[in-house]
C-alpha cells in the first residue's frame, strides 16, 4: 500500500485527539503517536524461557473533511526500520567487539490485531484507527530470535524508526477519505525514532570446592590439588581472589605457630595459571562456562593447588595446621 502520501504528519500533535477550532484539514491532526518518539525503553533480560519485553504507546489514526472533530477512524499499516542484519532486527552490545549482537523479533499489536514485522517491510495488517481522535493502545513486543542464546553481560541496544501509513481510497477532493480500499495512502508519519535497551544481569557462581587435606613430607613439603567450576552469564571472563583466614597479605596455616603456603589457580583447557597474592584479585582473567550449573560438562574448568615448601615445614612446631581459604570470583 505504501506509495506517495497525500500529506505527512510530523507528530507535532502526538498525544491529543486531533480536534481543532476553527476547523481545518491540517494532516498533523490525523496521525499522532504518543509516548514513543525519542523514547528509550530499558528492559532486564532474565533468561526465562519465552522471554518477552513490551514497548507500550498509543496511536491516533483518524480523518475528517474540514470538521472540528477528527471523527473518522482510519486503518493504518506500520513499518519499522533501523538496526538489522538483513534478515532480523538486532540489538548491539555496548562493549567488547563491535560485532557482538543479538537478533530479535518485533511484533506490532493494536486493536486486537498483531503482526511479526520484518525490517523495512510494511505490515500486511491494517490496524484499526480510532473514531473522534481516540488514542488506541499499541505495542511492540520484543523477543529473541534464538531463545537459547547466551548473552554476554552488558546492555544490548537498538535504534529504530516507526512509519505509519494511513489507508485510503482513490481520493476525490471534498470527499471523506475514510474508505480503505488499499488504492492509495492518505497521511503518513515517517521515521519516528525510538530506542530499545536490553540489559543482561551479570551472574557468576563457583562450585565443586571441597575441604583439602595435605600430608607433609620433610623432603618435598606438602601439596594438594582439586578441580572446581566457575560458571557465568554467557561464558563471560572472570578474575579470582583468595583470602586466608589466618593471614594478611600471606597465606598462613594456623597451629601453635604459623606456616606459610602458596595458592595457585589454573584454567584447565588453556593451561594458563597464576600464583595468587593473598587478598588481591588475579592479574589474569579466564573464560567461564556458560552451562547453568556446570553439570553437562565432562570436566570442571579450574584447578587450585596448595603448596607448603619444605623449608616452611622445617621450622614447624605443631603436628596439625588449618586455614579457611575463601575464593571469590568476579566478572571482568
Amino acid at each position: 500500500m505504501a506509495g506517495t502520501p497525500l500529506a505527512q504528519s510530523t507528530n507535532m500533535r502526538d498525544c491529543d485527539n486531533g480536534a481543532t477550532s476553527p476547523a481545518d484539514n491540517n494532516p498533523e491532526r490525523f496521525i499522532g503517536v504518543c509516548n514513543l518518539e525519542d523514547s528509550t525503553s530499558v528492559f532486564t533480560y532474565d533468561s526465562t524461557p519465552g522471554y518477552q519485553a513490551e514497548v507500550q504507546f498509543t496511536v491516533r489514526s483518524c480523518s475528517t473533511w474540514w470538521g472540528e472533530t477528527c471523527e473518522q477512524a482510519i486503518p493504518y499499516s506500520v513499518t519499522v526500520s533501523g538496526d538489522d542484519n538483513g534478515s532480523n532486527f538486532i540489538l548491539r552490545r555496548d562493549r567488547g567487539n563491535g560485532n557482538q549482537a543479538v537478533a530479535v523479533n518485533l511484533t506490532y499489536a493494536s486493536g486486537g490485531s498483531s503482526e511479526l514485522l520484518s525490517p523495512d517491510t510494511e505490515s500486511s495488517t491494517r490496524f484499526p484507527g480510532g473514531a473522534n481522535g481516540l488514542q488506541r493502545p499499541a505495542s511492540l513486543t520484543l523477543s529473541l530470535v534464538n531463545p537459547g542464546a547466551n548473552l554476554q553481560p552488558g546492555a544490548y541496544i537498538g535504534n529504530f524508526y516507526l512509519t505509519i501509513d494511513q489507508c485510503g481510497s482513490s481520493y476525490t477532493w471534498g470527499t471523506d477519505p475514510e474508505i480503505c480500499n488499499g488504492q492509495s495512502n492518505t497521511t503518513r508519519l515517517i521515521d519516528l525514532p525510538f530506542r530499545i535497551e536490553l540489559h543482561t544481569q551479570a551472574q557468576i557462581r563457583i562450585s565443586g570446592l571441597q575441604d583439602m587435606a595435605l600430608t607433609a613430607n620433610a623432603s618435598s613439603g606438602a601439596e594438594a590439588s582439586q578441580t572446581f567450576c566457575v560458571r557465568a552469564s554467557g561464558g563471560a571472563l572472570f578474575r579470582i581472589s583468595a583470602d586466608s583466614a589466618s593471614g594478611n597479605g600471606q597465606f598462613l596455616l594456623q597451629g601453635i605457630d604459623q606456616v606459610e603456603y602458596s595458592t595457585t589457580v589454573e584454567h584447565l583447557s588453556s593451561g594458563r595459571g597464576e600464583e595468587l597474592t593473598e587478598g588481591l584479585v588475579s592479574s589474569n582473567n579466564w573464560p567461564s562456562y556458560a552451562d547453568e550449573d556446570c553439570q553437562n560438562l565432562g570436566q570442571e574448568n579450574m584447578q587450585i593447588t596448595i603448596r607448603v615448601a619444605p623449608e616452611a615445614l622445617g621450622t614447624a612446631q605443631d603436628s596439625s595446621y588449618t586455614d579457611t581459604l575463601t575464593l571469590t570470583v568476579e566478572l571482568e
